[in-house]
């Protein structure tokens, strides 16, 4: 099984250049769909829009804390659109409880977790899709 996976990634690693760059203009369409008053109109949070210095192999928003990330992963579910989850808050792993961390400690990192979704955001995209995303998650949000 290792051999596979060595041989698919050894096959990709050649087009990442091409992938990289794919993203990047896939991110700058996902800011220009959401547009400069998505955060105050819809209460969610963008990532910094950083074109220089990120690879964006991950788009994510934080959701406003009016709609649950459950919720929101169901909502675009059910218009056919997975978004998925990342970054948990560390400090509530089992091993740094152990180490005297607890809830409450980090709110904002606690918030973030809860409400942080990944959307779509890969190299076989096109304007389209994000086009797509964006509309179901004003939709979602929005509703």
């Amino acid at each position: 099984m290792t051999e596979i996976a060595a041989a698919i990634g050894l096959a990709q690693i050649r087009h990442l250049a091409a992938f990289n760059a794919r993203r990047l203009a896939l991110a700058r369409h996902y800011f220009h769909c959401f547009g400069s008053d998505f955060e105050t109109r819809y209460g969610a949070e963008l990532p910094v829009a950083d074109f220089d210095q990120c690879n964006w192999h991950m788009f994510h928003i934080v959701l406003p804390d009016r709609i649950s990330r459950a919720a929101f992963m169901q909502g675009m579910l059910d218009l056919n659109i997975g978004v998925g989850f990342h970054y948990a808050a560390i400090h509530l792993f089992t091993l740094y409880r152990r180490r005297g961390f607890k809830e409450g400690m980090f709110p904002v990192a606690e918030r973030v977790c809860r409400q942080i979704v990944t959307l779509p955001l890969f190299p076989s995209m096109n304007d389209s899709d994000v086009e797509r995303v964006v509309a179901a998650v004003k939709r979602v949000i929005g509703s």
